[in-house]
Order: C-alpha cells, then sequence, then structure tokens
C-alpha cells in the first residue's frame, strides 16, 4: 500500500473492530460463526480463524468532535444484530479477549474455519494458518 500511495493524505480517520466470542449456556464454544456470518451476509462481518469467533468492523470516520460516540453507537448496533442471530442459536457473546474457559480441544482442526484464508492443503495435509 505503500508503494503504489494509496493512504490518504490531509485526513485523519479512525475506525476500529470488536471480536466476538459465541458460547453455549455452559460457556463452552459455539461453533456458530460461519452461520451467523452467512445469515446476515454483511460486509462488515469477518470471520476468525476458530468457528466461534467473528470480528464486526466499524466505519472508518473523520477523527473530530464527536467521533469517538458515533463508532459506540455503531458498535452497539452492530453487537445488537449479531446478539439476535446467536440467541437463535441458543447461544451468548461474552465481550472478552480470550475466552476464559478455551481448552486446547477448542483449537483443534475440526474447530477452525474452513475458508483458504485459514488453510494451506498440501497432497496428504492440511496446515493451519493464523495470519
Amino acid at each position: 500500500m505503500l508503494k503504489q500511495d494509496q493512504f490518504e493524505q490531509g485526513v485523519r480517520r479512525v475506525g476500529a473492530e470488536q471480536e466476538m466470542v459465541f458460547v453455549d449456556k455452559a460457556f463452552r464454544p459455539a461453533l456458530i460463526g460461519p452461520q451467523i456470518k452467512a445469515s446476515l451476509d454483511k460486509k462488515y462481518i469477518t470471520t476468525e480463524y476458530v468457528r466461534f469467533n467473528l470480528e464486526v468492523n466499524l466505519s472508518p470516520i473523520s477523527f473530530q468532535s464527536d467521533c469517538l460516540s458515533k463508532l459506540k453507537s455503531e458498535l452497539i448496533e452492530k453487537i445488537a444484530e449479531v446478539e439476535q442471530q446467536a440467541k437463535k442459536h441458543k447461544a451468548e457473546i461474552p465481550l472478552t479477549g480470550i475466552l476464559p474457559t478455551i481448552r486446547k480441544s477448542d483449537t483443534a482442526p475440526e474447530v477452525m474455519t474452513q475458508e483458504p484464508r485459514y488453510l494451506m492443503r498440501t497432497a496428504t495435509t492440511t496446515i493451519l494458518f493464523i495470519p
């Protein structure tokens, strides 16, 4: 991006993202991220490396006056939208950096998001790639 001079000049913007973890009633990972992403079909929702995790990206806005309040409002709206879908799967969204109930088995290959972004396949092996 630097080599191609793709960055704006003369304007300051701010944006944010919120990662979301889905859990069931026992606070164990709920593997519903891909289904929620598909059902909402929004460009601002991105998969993460495990199926119990999604990311919501907020709109970049001009960094001035009430921009943080605008980001907060947008975040609340988008979280509510995802929460509504999670409830259909009997899941909750604790906003946490790392799920405290996570186990080693929650990072096994069958739990990973099956997208080329995270997988590299060879003739005999699937290798997990975490960017």
